[in-house]
């Protein structure tokens, strides 16, 4: 029978006073249970309500990232083997904000500056961010050095 390893990571700021809490654990599965269906059980289950903004699980065997969104409970998932990962591609971006379930490789786009900073003023509403602040989010992917 296989066995799996999650960790996770829990994150939770109230009152002004911020924690975290890091957990691994190690099971194994009947043949009938999906490990990723298993393991977003789990995450569901240390949510933090609001606070909690994602939700990640990483199929490193079958080559996948799964995830889900507070604006979207969808499970979505990238298959890594559909990406060309070579230095002459361009850098691409997906949508957090996109409304799709089931397999998005194909909706990552290249990234641009202008996309970047519209995505980021719809947010900061929430976050606050200062026009510096902004800055160096949306340059930071085009700094990132491909060798």
């Amino acid at each position: 029978m296989p066995r799996y390893i999650i960790c996770f990571l829990v994150f939770c700021s109230i009152f002004g006073i911020s924690a975290e809490t890091f957990s691994c654990t190690v099971f194994s599965l009947d043949q009938k249970t999906e490990p990723v269906d298993y393991i977003f059980g789990i995450l569901h289950s240390v949510a933090q309500g609001q606070a909690t903004h994602w939700s990640i699980v990483y199929d490193l065997s079958g080559k996948r990232i799964y995830f889900e969104t507070s604006n979207n409970s969808a499970v979505r998932f990238a298959d890594l083997s559909k990406f060309n990962f070579s230095c002459s591609q361009p850098l691409l971006a997906y949508d957090l904000f996109d409304s799709r379930s089931g397999n998005i490789s194909d909706a990552f786009k290249p990234y641009t500056i202008t996309e970047s900073r519209k995505r980021v003023m719809e947010v900061n509403s929430l976050y606050k961010f200062s026009p510096a602040n902004i800055e160096i989010i949306v340059q930071y992917p085009k700094s990132m050095q491909c060798e």
